[in-house]
């Protein structure tokens, strides 16, 4: 693509998201600033479920069946189960959801177009894992591979960044992207030898580990951090600030920490509330004990900091093009 289209395509962007922006105000919100203090705070909230169940989403699901959790932190949740990430980031954009769980790469690219969006608290680190069938993690065996991903999921991002930055490698350039609807579908053609490398995340690591004896993990979430040695952000709260106001978030973030630490004190509890929803029995509980999920959770108002850093080091690798505006902290 030459310079012209490039701009062209920016502004295009650009207008997109600002059209965007006045629909969203058009549509009004049900929690919405006006929402007083002490008043209960209705929260349409949308989250992404490929497949099973994940743990990732799961405090949000299990806080939304809390009816006497919610009470206390005085919100309502009116609960959206998306199979399509693409969906659920343009519902956010439009204000037809409130908020979501996203990654902070897709807040970030957002926010810079002028859409309405910002962050209202981190969930957790990433979880994301090269997979292969023996081929190390290294800058000699990424060169000339073909790696396959969920190019639609933030997380991808993270992790390309992360070869950037780490491996000094290019995507399309150094080495070919293969794009996969979900981490599961990835995990089979890098078993079945049509890639190098999957990005899996989440219980799906474990489940393509018992599914293909031969393929491991290569680099885990600390060994794919844009820092190494630190997994990444890999899971934070998006609003669109037409239809949640910052007090809110608070109130919704200050429950979610609370629900996930009871999950963290009652593994057999989210074990048998994943395996009813579908998840192949003990994945969620050792995905849970293992620490292979690290809970976060914290308003934005405490991981600006580590925030600021992922998006420094996203800008650098070329992954979002600018740094995002302030107004991202909501």
């Amino acid at each position: 693509m030459n310079r012209n289209n490039k701009i062209t395509k920016r502004f295009a962007l650009a207008a997109l998201a600002t059209t965007l922006a006045l629909t969203a105000s058009a549509c009004g919100s049900s929690s919405g600033p006006e929402t007083a203090e002490g008043e209960t705070a209705n929260i349409h909230l949308g989250y992404y479920v490929g497949g099973a169940p994940s743990l990732t989403s799961q405090g949000l699901v299990m806080l939304g069946e809390d009816s006497a959790m919610q009470e206390a932190h005085g919100i309502k949740l009116q609960m959206e189960e998306y199979s399509n990430l693409s969906t659920m980031y343009t519902d956010i954009v439009r204000g037809r959801i409130d908020v979501s769980t996203a990654g902070p790469s897709t807040v970030a690219s957002s926010a810079s177009q002028g859409a309405p969006v910002a962050i209202v608290g981190k969930i957790a680190n990433a979880t994301n894992s090269a997979m292969s069938t023996g081929k190390p993690w290294d800058a000699d065996n990424v060169r000339g591979s073909r790696i396959v991903t969920q190019t639609s999921s933030s997380s991808w991002k993270s992790v390309e960044a992360s070869i950037a930055n780490n491996l000094g490698l290019q995507s399309g350039q150094d080495y070919e992207v293969i794009n996969s609807d979900s981490t599961a579908a990835a995990a089979v053609q890098a078993a079945t030898g049509k890639a190098d490398y999957a990005i899996v995340r989440a219980e799906q690591i474990l489940l393509a580990e018992q599914q293909f004896p031969t393929l491991k993990v290569a680099a885990d979430a600390s060994e794919l951090g844009i820092v190494p040695g630190k997994a990444d952000i890999g899971y934070v709260l998006e609003s669109n600030t037409n239809g949640l106001s910052s007090a809110n978030g608070e109130k919704l973030t200050s429950a979610l920490a609370e629900k996930t630490a009871w999950m963290e004190a009652n593994p057999d509890a989210v074990e048998d509330f994943a395996v009813a929803r579908g998840q192949k029995p003990g994945v969620a509980r050792e995905f849970l004990v293992s620490g292979m999920i690290s809970y976060d959770v914290q308003p934005v108002s405490e991981a600006r900091g580590e925030l600021e850093k992922e998006f420094e080091a996203l800008a650098k690798a070329g992954i979002i093009e600018q740094m995002p505006p302030d107004s991202i902290y909501g």
